[in-house]
């Protein structure tokens, strides 16, 4: 669980076609709403209110069509903190990201004051977007794709009375029962109830948006198209809830009841790598290490926390923490090249998955090293009596322990690693041969010039000229060095 719970963000809804979700006075909520069909929101004045105003049918075009029956023309969310400011036009018809214009801007155009919680902020509200619908296809984005592609967008800043609306209000979308394209939704983050952090915004951006794609409110404590609080973590939950704001009613759309995962998957797809975005702190990747070293993990902040790591060594456990810093020792006896994996679990149940490179050995200072190993970089590593060595025959990357497979004119193939040129950093008997930007090591080159050490006739042919060309495309293509 999380700190403290926050305030509840809360909204509403109603049947009529043209409905505001986001009112706070009573005499407002006579004049947009069917009052026969909407609950009494006098208890509830203190409370931000997020909610959704119904699109009537009558503004859609033969060339636009009913958003119930439209799929979705964009996966890029597009989260605005109008930096500078916005302005966004009113619209006769439903609006447009692209023109940067709303219906529901009331008359005239709205002035929206930039996001005032600073960039730290920003950026955590940004990554909290981002985890939420990680387990879907599309894209958060806080550049704006510009006119002339299609997006939704979130504008996440200003306050409600800056496009009409009354105070105690949230956040507000357009909704139909399905997706309306390029639709602008506003959370305004700039309100004096979003002063303590980001997970308030953040939630009230997830309803928001999703109410663009025909999603209604849930009647589920932990989703975020819910008016329930306090519930800890929310996420769009694989769960048939019933449709509701303060309790539960049938679904507006026709279906009995509603699951916010399943209809964000079977809209959008299903998001390539959810969960934590987990890398190694140490030993960094790539790196030579000596024996008996320690392992440290991190999730960094994470909006969905993480309940779970595991780190293997070479497929092999070493056991789960459950709390930071993950820090793991090394087991006894590792020699050589080493894989390391790490998987880290969430709340929600999403895996997190990373892996590294690193060789374990001895450190060869003064050049030496026992047999079997040659000394690179400081490190004593493998050799060519080891298959996939340094120096050993290769025909791909993958034949090698470094993954680099470098090949002269005649085709014959050497496993070799990146170097610095002049730093005295290849084994013995291999110099650095410059490579692009970088260097190889390779048998028989100069490691003072660079240069080519074979019998070619043209220094600047053979040999050297195609390992500038064909190992600069197999570094670019693939480098799991040491």
């Amino acid at each position: 669980m999380k700190g403290p719970m926050r305030s509840a963000v809360v909204s509403i809804a109603f049947s009529s076609l043209v409905a505001l979700g986001a009112l706070a006075s009573p005499s407002a909520w006579a004049e947009d709403a069917n009052t026969s069909d909407a609950v009494d929101p006098q208890w509830r004045m203190d409370r931000p209110i997020t909610g959704y105003r119904w699109v009537d049918p009558d503004m859609f075009d033969s060339v636009s069509g009913d958003p119930s029956s439209q799929a979705h023309s964009s996966k890029i969310i597009y989260l605005n903190r109008c930096l500078g400011g916005c302005s966004i036009g009113s619209s006769g018809g439903f609006g447009d990201s692209r023109t940067n214009t709303s219906f529901l801007v009331r008359g005239g155009t709205a002035q929206i004051t930039p996001w005032n919680k600073g960039d730290a902020q920003w950026e955590e509200l940004v990554a909290c977007v981002t985890a939420m619908y990680d387990p879907y296809d599309v894209v958060i984005t806080d550049v704006d794709p510009g006119p002339d592609v299609e997006h939704f967008e979130a504008i996440v800043a200003g306050k409600a009375n800056e496009i009409g609306e009354q105070a105690g209000v949230g956040g507000i979308a357009p909704f139909s029962c399905g997706v309306i394209n390029n639709a602008i939704t506003f959370s305004f983050a700039n309100s004096s109830f979003y002063a303590d952090g980001i997970d308030g915004i953040c939630e009230t951006v997830g309803q928001e948006t999703a109410h663009a794609f025909g999603l209604e409110h849930e009647f589920l404590c932990t989703d975020p198209m819910t008016y329930l609080q306090p519930c800890g973590y929310k996420w769009f939950q694989d769960e048939n809830a019933p449709c509701g704001e303060y309790q539960a009613r049938g679904c507006d759309c026709g279906q009995a009841n509603q699951n916010s995962h399943r209809m964000l998957k079977d809209e959008f797809g299903v998001g390539a790598n959810p969960g934590p975005k987990v890398e190694f702190l140490r030993p960094a990747p790539n790196s030579n290490v000596s024996p008996n070293f320690v392992i440290e993990v991190s999730a960094g902040k994470y909006y969905y926390g993480v309940e779970r790591m595991e780190v293997f060594v070479n497929g092999t456990s070493l056991g789960t923490a459950t709390s930071a810093p993950f820090i793991f020792n090394a087991p006894p006896g590792l020699d050589g090249y080493t894989t390391l994996e790490v998987k880290a679990t969430d709340v929600r149940g999403y895996e997190g998955t990373s892996t590294a490179e690193i060789n374990v050995g001895s450190s060869c200072s003064t050049g030496e090293c026992p047999s079997g190993r040659v000394c690179y970089k400081a490190f004593c590593v493998a050799d060519a009596t080891t298959e996939g060595g340094f120096g050993a025959s290769c025909d791909s990357d993958s034949a090698c322990l470094s993954n680099i497979c470098g090949k002269d004119n005649d085709g014959v193939g050497v496993c070799t690693d990146t170097c610095e040129l002049n730093k005295g950093q290849c084994p013995k008997d291999f110099g650095c041969l410059k490579a692009g930007s970088s260097g190889v090591c390779w048998p028989g080159v100069s490691e003072d010039t660079g240069g080519c050490g074979c019998n070619s006739a043209d220094p600047k042919g053979g040999i050297a000229s195609l390992l500038l060309v064909g190992f600069g495309l197999v570094f670019l293509r693939r480098r799991r060095i040491i």
